[in-house]
């Protein structure tokens, strides 16, 4: 049996800051490094970034607006890539009729796929995602 050797290295960040009753802004960074050696072959550093970023804004208890956006910068042990996602939300809610109507616009730069990786002691993996197309979404939704 070969010896094995896996070092993994994972940090991040989280910041929200609200400048108003009405706005809502975040920000979060995760970072992760993988190194795997085998019988003392070094394989190439496995690292993956993920930066998710959002707004949320009330101008009036009426109307919401938000936007979510994630970046994955890859480099990863069969190739490297990066993929950004960004979603927007409008919604319109009629409050005296508890209805809202709701507009989406998911995966606006319509992304195809993401790759992620799932590593411990043991085992390395490389998950690869096909995502739906970039999508416009019309809701409406009623309360009782």
């Amino acid at each position: 049996m070969s010896p094995l050797n896996t070092s993994i290295r994972s940090w991040g960040l989280k910041a929200e800051i609200n400048p108003s009753k009405k706005v809502n802004i975040y920000y979060d960074f995760k970072a992760s490094q993988t190194r795997i050696e085998i019988a003392g072959k070094k394989n190439p550093p496995a690292s993956q970034e993920r930066h998710q970023f959002g707004a949320n804004v009330f101008p009036s208890k009426q109307i919401y607006f938000g936007i979510t956006n994630d970046y994955y910068i890859n480099h990863l042990q069969t190739k490297s890539k990066n993929s950004i996602f960004t979603d927007l939300t409008f919604r319109y809610t009629l409050l005296k009729k508890k209805i809202d109507v709701e507009s989406n616009w998911t995966n606006i730069w319509n992304t195809a796929n993401l790759t992620l990786v799932s590593a411990n002691s043991f085992s390395y993996f490389e998950s690869t995602y096909q995502l739906r197309p970039m999508q416009l979404i019309q809701k409406i939704r009623f309360s009782f």
